[in-house]
């Protein structure tokens, strides 16, 4: 029998490029080869060999890709959607398997199998699902209205929604159109422990902020928090670990305010950097303005390492339950300062609450069972075809 070929739709490729989804899709592209799916990685990332039997291929117009601006950006955007036309048309699939964001990729894989009469199942996941409020402050009232109804017709193109949280699944469900696959699964945490050791320092008042440096992660909220802190009598050190297109500014505004003795950042971290830091610091800052799901959140937890988290509708995190009395109701300095000297007062009791839940819930959110069942629906799908 024929393997069941399946394309990955992603521009970036961990670890050249170090984020979440780049990450969860690697892990999947194994876990489905080893499960015996002929695996193709469709990437802008100049990543064109093969690595564990997956085949990267790079489909070209490297020159605006994410991976070299480090924006996202409408012309980028574009230019890969075309490199996908072009190579969707030239090869066929049994999956197309694709992250929701950006939607583009969803209406070219929906574009070729209409006109070009294909059969491949088009899979998208559903890692966050903005609210027009999102939209409207992110791009203006008329360019938020348009990305929100981009939105909305792109759940309709794809032939399967995958996501991970019941807030989104529900969102999916009101938009789901007759006919097609919804599909909740557990989670994308792996095996617990997954890291390089536990929290043993109790005592430290050190920060840290792990994610790329974007608007979205709202790295100037925690400098702001840093001089909040100093001004109260703050001892520690932040730590920025991530890059991306507001390293510049960053800089910029740590030297005007002078806090180059405070506040440093770590680009291109290996695993093991940025883990003795994270388990070094009294709780991670994570004030994202939009976030679909929060590993780092879940790997500080097995560290025994606390997040502080700002609670709005996109940040999917503050829906994880680990140590609720560190969300802040809004991203008002004053209020996030009282959440980092709670953490660093009750570093042991929120460390072992941590590992508590990482204990309980790790089982519940298991990666390999997520991509088990990923493998059975698409198996499903074949025989049924």
């Amino acid at each position: 029998m024929a393997k069941i070929k399946v394309a990955i739709v992603y521009e970036t490729v961990f670890p050249e490029f170090k984020g979440g989804v780049e990450r969860w899709f690697q892990y999947i592209a194994s876990e489905l080869e080893s499960k015996g799916f002929d695996i193709y990685y469709l990437n802008t990332n100049d990543v064109t060999e093969s690595r564990n039997n997956i085949n990267f291929i790079d489909i070209g117009n490297t020159e605006f890709s994410f991976h070299l601006t480090g924006e996202r950006t409408i012309r980028g955007t574009l230019s890969y959607a075309m490199a996908l036309f072009r190579y969707l048309q030239r090869n066929d699939f049994d999956f197309v398997y694709l992250a929701s964001f950006p939607f583009f990729h969803i209406w070219v894989a929906r574009l070729v199998k209409t006109f070009k009469r294909r059969k491949y199942k088009i899979i998208v996941e559903w890692f966050e699902f903005p609210s027009v409020k999102f939209w409207n402050k992110e791009f203006g009232f008329k360019k938020g209205w348009v990305g929100y109804a981009i939105q909305e017709v792109s759940v309709r193109l794809s032939d399967v929604n995958i996501t991970y949280l019941e807030s989104i699944r529900s969102q999916l469900s009101k938009r789901k159109a007759k006919g097609k696959t919804l599909l909740r699964l557990p989670g994308i945490c792996p095996k617990i422990p997954f890291t390089t050791g536990i929290k043993k320092n109790y005592d430290s008042q050190d920060l840290c902020q792990i994610g790329r440096l974007i608007p979205d992660k709202n790295p100037v909220i925690s400098l702001d928090l840093v001089s909040e802190l100093i001004r109260l009598g703050w001892k520690g050190v932040f730590t920025f670990i991530g890059s991306g297109p507001m390293k510049e500014e960053l800089l910029e505004r740590i030297s005007e305010r002078n806090l180059q003795t405070r506040v440093f950042l770590l680009e291109n971290a290996d695993d093991e950097s940025k883990n003795l830091i994270l388990q070094n610091s009294a709780a991670l800052v994570h004030p994202s303005a939009r976030e679909g799901y929060g590993l780092v959140i879940i790997e500080a937890a097995a560290m025994g390492v606390p997040a502080i988290l700002i609670r709005n509708r996109d940040n999917k995190s503050t829906e994880l339950g680990i140590n609720p009395s560190l969300i802040a109701e809004s991203s008002d300095v004053s209020i996030l300062a009282a959440r980092v000297f709670e953490a660093i007062r009750n570093q042991k009791t929120l460390s072992e609450e941590c590992m508590r839940w990482i204990t309980e819930e790790s089982p519940k959110m298991s990666a390999a069972v997520s991509v088990s069942k990923i493998a059975n629906l698409l198996r499903g799908i074949k025989e049924e075809a």
